[in-house]
């Protein structure tokens, strides 16, 4: 059977969610070759393989200044250039790959920040790789707020050879589409070996929300919450963590902005862990947290993977939604809801969240047909 050469589509920026997905996906198919397309070096350590290789877009202006102009004064004529560009450079590989994997989570967000990457990278691939098999797997939908957007996926979800949503609402959508299905989190498939939980441990995944469009109002009662967590349980003789899941994205710049809010009495009491592509020395420090307080949304899938006590910090949809999935009913915080002070603040006393087995089972049957098609 001829070896597959898949060309792999995903968020590269050093994201411990992101990266998980490539790391079940390169293990899953153990026979196949994956290029992946990325503007980031680092990933040529993060995952050492001769059958995983690696491609850069070129860079259309090279001095980084100059690009950062262009980009913000004539936004609209650098990103047709840009487009036309990378137009060119996929149109001399299209003849090299058997199929198109695009990866991801929260890739389809309408909102300044991604429209470039959706409409842009996205509509590439299906132009140019129109002769081969195209498939969409991990990612939920939205949100999203115009007609344009939804009409534009849409469309291009139809010539997918399969789109495969980590959600019901997500898959809900595009109900008419028989080629969209919807399973668990592609993590939940992942194979990790659980440490010895260390007693008395918080956890707690950072985020930097000021930033992000329409929740920066939120980003100072959330650091202030933190706060407030943290030396609750430092009072109480708890070991506290803070955990970065991607510096690219804030959390480490968010992490020291919490820890200046605080006295070197608590402080100097708490341990940072900065994810830097070290997926396993990573998640053997996160696996032995007793408690996980959850503001990235792959902090808590680990978190139930792990069997530690659970209390989400609900900044989106997609958490909701994927919580409703799974029947949770445990504590959790919604981002927009803080009110502060917190006089009632209540430590978790709750049971860790029980992972149902067949969830597992499920999450990996997002592969379902890719694997056809590469063991075809």
């Amino acid at each position: 059977m001829k070896t597959k050469k898949v060309l792999v589509n995903a968020y590269s920026h050093v994201n411990l969610g992101d990266d998980l997905f490539l790391k079940i996906l390169f293990e899953k198919f153990p026979n196949t070759k994956f290029t992946l397309i990325g503007n980031n070096s680092k990933y040529e350590k993060i995952f050492r393989d001769d059958r995983i290789t690696f491609i850069s877009f070129p860079n259309s202006l090279s001095n980084k200044y100059i690009r950062k102009f262009f980009a913000k004064f004539f936004k609209y004529q650098y990103f047709k250039y840009q487009y036309f560009q990378k137009k060119k450079f996929l149109l001399n590989l299209n003849s090299e790959y058997d199929a198109v994997v695009t990866i991801g989570g929260s890739i389809f967000i309408e909102n300044s920040v991604h429209n470039s990457f959706n409409f842009g990278n996205h509509k590439l691939l299906t132009e140019v790789f129109s002769h081969i098999p195209k498939f969409i797997i991990g990612s939920n939908f939205g949100p999203y707020n115009t007609k344009e957007f939804f009409s534009f996926f849409n469309k291009l979800f139809k010539q997918c050879d399969d789109v495969c949503f980590r959600d019901s609402y997500s898959k809900s959508l595009f109900d008419d589409l028989n080629n969209v299905r919807c399973f668990p989190d592609v993590v939940f498939s992942g194979k990790f070996k659980a440490s010895k939980k260390l007693e008395n441990t918080i956890g707690i995944s950072i985020m930097d929300f000021s930033r992000r469009d329409k929740l920066s109002i939120y980003h100072e009662n959330y650091q202030k919450l933190i706060v407030q967590i943290l030396k609750s349980y430092i009072d109480k003789n708890f070991t506290p963590f803070l955990f970065s899941f991607c510096e690219y994205e804030g959390d480490e710049r968010a992490i020291s902005q919490i820890l200046d809010l605080m006295d070197d009495s608590y402080s100097s009491k708490i341990t940072k862990v900065f994810y830097k592509g070290n997926i396993e020395s990573f998640l053997e420090s996160f696996s032995k947290m007793e408690i996980m307080y959850s503001s990235r949304f792959h902090a808590m899938i680990l978190s139930m993977i792990y069997n530690q006590k659970i209390h989400p910090i609900i900044y989106s949809k997609k958490m909701s939604d994927v919580l409703d999935d799974l029947c949770y009913k445990g504590e959790s915080t919604d981002l927009k809801n803080i009110k502060l002070p917190l006089k009632d603040f209540v430590m978790i006393d709750s049971k860790s969240f029980e992972l149902d087995e067949n969830v597992v089972n499920a999450a990996d049957r997002q592969f379902e047909i890719l694997e056809k098609f590469i063991n075809s």
